[in-house]
């Protein structure tokens, strides 16, 4: 998984979990939940993703750039 996040590191493939990466172009919100925090995607249907503790600041942040960039 690690050398598959470096790969990604220029791209919106992001890890947000120890087992999930997910496209933030893809990502409709992030939830914060009682059991956690979650990734939902724009794709109808689609199940939650996981967003781990680890890996919410950056992906949080990332999300924030893209749609700078698309304010702007």
């Amino acid at each position: 998984m690690k050398n598959i996040e470096e790969t990604c590191s220029n791209s919106n493939l992001v890890r947000c979990h120890r087992s999930y990466f997910i496209n933030l172009k893809h990502v409709r919100l992030i939830k914060k939940e009682s059991d956690g925090m979650y990734a939902e995607l724009e794709k109808e249907g689609a199940p939650h993703i996981p967003v781990s503790k680890t890996y919410a600041e950056q992906i949080i942040a990332r999300m924030s750039a893209i749609n700078d960039q698309y304010v702007s």
